[in-house]
């Protein structure tokens, strides 16, 4: 007896996989290093950190770079590094299309993006200005909105009191080099002062 049925069951088995539903496999170094890790028997997040994972901070604090500084908004946009105010790190500000501001950043090879942050200061908090910021390994990206709508770094309302505060952190490839100490300079032993004599000089003959 036949059944339809189970005639078309087999078919559909016998079928090649369909191209969205093919089986996935790993593939490159880095399924290589995640299947030698479940081979371990690690589970999952510890085989993702085995390539990718957190790093102790005791292990990192040689690697880590703070780069930052304040940008001032307003119809002339600058970087505001002055007797109060530093700036680590940041090679020069921009607008693109002369609207949302563009940070260049003195880029290492092999950094990798910590932390970025674009803090609003209490005069841009009362104009209800939100910063977002995006990029962080030798530019970032900051765009201001007001109530959902884009606002230009270089807008008038700013006026001359406005300030960023932009803040990245790295983690560099290898450890950071000590600053190198300069050279001892050598010391030179003052000269020995000239003996001196308490006896009076001989009176002479009359």
């Amino acid at each position: 007896m036949s059944f339809p049925g189970v005639r078309r069951c087999q078919a559909h088995r016998r079928a090649p996989l369909h191209a969205g539903h093919r089986r996935r496999t790993f593939g490159g170094r880095a399924g290589l290093v995640l299947a030698f890790a479940l081979a371990l028997g690690m589970g999952g997040t510890a085989a993702y950190s085995a390539l990718y994972g957190s790093i102790p901070a005791a292990e990192a604090q040689d690697r880590v770079v703070v780069r930052g500084g304040v940008v001032r908004l307003g119809t002339h946009v600058y970087l505001h590094a002055n007797g109060s105010h530093g700036a680590i790190g940041i090679t020069r500000v921009a607008l693109v299309k002369k609207c949302h501001l563009r940070v260049y950043l003195d880029r290492q090879p092999g950094d990798r993006v910590v932390a970025a942050v674009a803090e609003e200061d209490e005069a841009m908090a009362r104009l209800g200005v939100q910063a977002g910021i995006s990029g962080g390994i030798d530019v970032v990206d900051v765009r201001l909105y007001r109530a959902g709508r884009r606002v230009c770094a270089n807008d008038r309302m700013f006026g001359g009191r406005s300030n960023l505060w932009i803040s990245v952190t790295t983690l560099a490839r290898t450890p950071r080099k000590p600053a190198t100490p300069a050279p001892a300079q050598p010391t030179v032993p003052a000269a020995p002062a000239p003996p001196t004599s308490s006896v009076e000089p001989a009176a002479a003959p009359g």
